[in-house]
């Protein structure tokens, strides 16, 4: 039984030996930072300083020394820039105050534009340069793009610093082109221009449209196109294009360009295109309003009224009557006026007219004009309006 007291005895005495002893050593033990070469140690705990006492200066409250930040110019503009390019410009940010100032970058107004600081704490007297690096990527028109920073100064907590310019356009083609309003059968001409602020030679190699006998033409557009007068273009054509429609109405389609620049490089691109015919019986007055109608407005019944409109064929020597009107309640007639295939309509809402809507939706008036002896010679015009009792 003693024997068994000595041995518990000395098991506990080791046990609080053991305890002792890895107490001490975990109050000595530091431990490394996990991938931190024992090399760069030193400048590890430096950065950690640096980002204490940056943090410490920046939520400061405003007692004792204050910093003043100045910045000569926040905005600089580049210019002209290639596309697809990198450039650089350091804005100065000094301190004129004193006490220390902190600067810390926020962000950037697109992923294109960069800030970098050289110090983000800056003493009296001494100053700070914010690294601005723009990539271009695409060309374009003119860009703005902004860095945002925020400082511990009261009067200036948050700096904007911009930079601005413009970026050559390898290849400036419009995206549509319109042809003029035209007569069935007359050919149709329209003109625009391709050109380029870095390409030094730029030539067409083809165009092709399913445009009725569609053809072209391209020569060197002179410098005083008023497009080109205020850009830098390096080279320039000016192309027309033709085609004769057949039929009425409004048209579209696509024109495929090809062209050729220094390198030899062939350049596609796609244009929209689009025009209209004149229909073979058009309608003129002050109340007709492009691509809706005649507007009659409300009429007092009891009164009669009347409207002229000037009918012009585009075949001269068609006989032009009224065919059909609606509703049924008003008048027309059509008489030939001195100019060949000009024709004078009159619409009568006579005075004995009742009541009667023609301004709805699913209710509206029109008056058909065409040559009795052409069912396909024939227009519509479409009339709006009411004829209603006047109040008592």
């Amino acid at each position: 039984m003693q024997s068994l007291s000595k041995r518990l005895s000395f098991s506990m005495a080791t046990i609080f030996g053991i305890l002792l002893v890895s107490t001490a050593l975990a109050s000595i033990v530091v431990y490394k930072p996990y991938g931190v070469k024992e090399s760069q140690r030193g400048e590890y705990e430096q950065i950690l300083s640096d980002i204490r006492l940056k943090s410490e200066i920046m939520n400061a409250k405003a007692v004792g020394d204050l910093p003043t930040a100045v910045i000569a110019h926040s905005t600089f503009d580049f210019g002209y820039m290639s596309p697809h390019s990198t450039n650089t410009h350091f804005f100065k940010i000094e301190n004129h105050g004193r006490g220390p100032l902190a600067l810390q970058v926020l962000e950037t107004s697109c992923k294109c534009t960069t800030g970098k600081l050289t110090n983000e704490i800056v003493q009296p007297g001494e100053y700070s340069e914010l690294d601005v690096t723009w990539n271009t990527g695409q060309p374009g028109e003119q860009y703005l793009q902004t860095v945002r920073l925020k400082s511990n100064d009261l009067a200036l907590e948050e700096i904007e610093l911009t930079i601005r310019g413009e970026v050559f356009s390898e290849l400036v083609v419009p995206d549509s082109i319109a042809f003029p309003k035209s007569d069935l059968g007359s050919e149709v001409t329209a003109e625009f221009l391709v050109h380029s602020q870095v390409y030094e030679n730029l030539s067409v190699v083809s165009l092709d449209s399913s445009l009725p006998e569609f053809e072209w033409t391209a020569q060197p557009a002179s410098d005083k196109e008023s497009e080109l007068l205020h850009s830098t273009t390096k080279s320039a054509v000016k192309i027309r294009v033709t085609c004769k429609p057949t039929r009425r109405g409004s048209f579209d389609d696509t024109i495929e360009i090809a062209l050729i620049n220094d390198s030899g490089e062939i350049i596609e691109r796609s244009i929209t295109c689009s025009g209209r015919v004149r229909a073979s019986i058009s309608f003129y007055a002050d109340e007709i309003y492009i691509g809706d109608g005649l507007h009659m407005g409300t009429l007092n019944s009891g009164k009669a009224h009347e409207f002229a409109i000037v009918v012009r064929a585009d075949e001269k020597d068609r006989q032009l009557e009224v065919l059909r009107i609606e509703p049924p309640e008003l008048r027309a007639t059509i008489r030939p006026l001195g100019k060949t295939g000009a024709h004078r309509l009159a619409l009568i809402v006579p005075d004995d007219c009742p009541t009667v809507i023609f301004n709805l939706d699913k209710k509206r008036g029109y008056v058909e004009i065409g040559d009795p002896n052409d069912k396909s010679y024939s227009n519509w015009l479409p009339i709006y309006g009411a004829v209603a009792r006047p109040e008592l």
